[in-house]
């Protein structure tokens, strides 16, 4: 073999190498990614928790959790469709993600239920925090496509607020807790635990 076929060779298989190499990063980017809103999943969600628990813990500083409830999007389903109830959880994510500060972690944590780790922040400023993300999601209607035509749907948010007390479990029993009593009292509002 003569060397220009030689390293003619090599530089395919670099191409190559460095083809593969990018399908790998943008396959792990995928596992990590919640395809319909952009946000991390859950499971990138859970390893970001581990991270700020670590640093929480190894620093002193606060961590504060949100979890937030799309209130009656059973309904919206059911009356627009799937098609629809997409649309809106794509709106609603990017709204919430243009409230949220840099250092914050919000990630759709299931259906539509969403989740925000708040590193260093207490309980107090987790709650502004969480009330601003509200605001910004409740405040003008979304417009979208349905069967019958454009519709304009008005969207609230649930949230309930917990603080890092050394214990994960507590952290999220506390949240679920905060966010439940916020359903009970009329939804739309933002509770944080006790």
């Amino acid at each position: 073999m003569d060397e220009a076929k030689a390293l003619e060779q090599i530089a395919a298989l670099e191409r190559r190498v460095a083809e593969l190499e990018r399908a790998n990063v943008e396959l792990a980017r995928k596992a990590q990614t919640d395809a319909l809103t952009g946000l991390p999943n859950h499971r990138a969600f859970r390893s970001a928790l581990v991270g700020e628990i670590k640093r929480a813990q190894r620093t002193g500083a606060p961590l504060a959790l949100v979890l937030f409830d799309v209130d009656d999007f059973k309904g919206t389903n059911d009356r627009f469709g799937h098609a629809v109830g997409d649309a809106i959880l794509s709106l609603v994510a990017g709204e919430m993600r243009r409230a949220l500060r840099e250092s914050d972690v919000l990630a759709r944590y299931g259906g539509e239920e969403f989740a925000l780790l708040a590193p260093g922040t207490e309980l107090e400023g987790a709650h502004a925090l969480a009330e601003k993300v509200r605001l910004a999601v409740c405040r003008e209607p979304y417009s979208v496509i349905s069967l019958e035509g454009p519709e304009q749907i008005h969207v609230t948010l649930s949230a309930g607020v917990a603080l890092y007390r050394g214990d994960e479990r507590a952290l999220f029993n506390d949240a679920d807790r905060a966010l439940y009593d916020a359903k009970n009292a009329g939804k739309d509002c933002v509770i944080a635990a006790r």
